[in-house]
This record gives C-alpha cells, sequence and structure tokens, in this order.
C-alpha cells in the first residue's frame, strides 16, 4: 500500500535439545494480525521451557497445547527447549 511493506524473513536453527527460531523485520507496512500461530510438528524433544526475547514463557500465558501456540507478531527470537 502506497510503497509500503512487510516482510518478514525467519530462521531456525536446531540443536540437540533445543530450537531457536529468528525474526528479521524490514519495512513499514503495520499488518492487521497481532500473532503467529506456531505448530511444531516433528520436533524430536517434549518442550519444558519456551523463551521469547530471553524471556520465559509459562505454558498458561501461551496456552500452549499438543505443541501449537500463539505468539506476538513482534518478537526477535523464540527458544524451544527440551
Amino acid at each position: 500500500t502506497k510503497g509500503r511493506y512487510s516482510l518478514r524473513h525467519f530462521t531456525l536453527t536446531g540443536k540437540e535439545g533445543k530450537l531457536t527460531i529468528k525474526q528479521h523485520k524490514s519495512g513499514s507496512f503495520i499488518t492487521s494480525y497481532e500473532t503467529f500461530k506456531i505448530n511444531l510438528i516433528g520436533l524430536p524433544f517434549e518442550i519444558k521451557t519456551i523463551k521469547i526475547d530471553s524471556e520465559e514463557i509459562s505454558f498458561e500465558d501461551l496456552k500452549l497445547t499438543h505443541r501449537t501456540f500463539e505468539i506476538t507478531k513482534n518478537f526477535n527470537q523464540l527458544q524451544v527447549i527440551g
């Protein structure tokens, strides 16, 4: 719209017992959505901790169900730790 855009690039890094998702944003367009729904399919470990931008988030706050949860669209780094 009017030359404005919103581009999001995601980088995934996996290590034993840990998945890190980094988001890189560019553009000035403000999207209408506020959250992302994350569905972790085939994760080879049980989730013990989730951190968003280095802050541990409780499963209740995320409404974690069957490895699916919603997070704010403005995160920089998501860590899923087993």
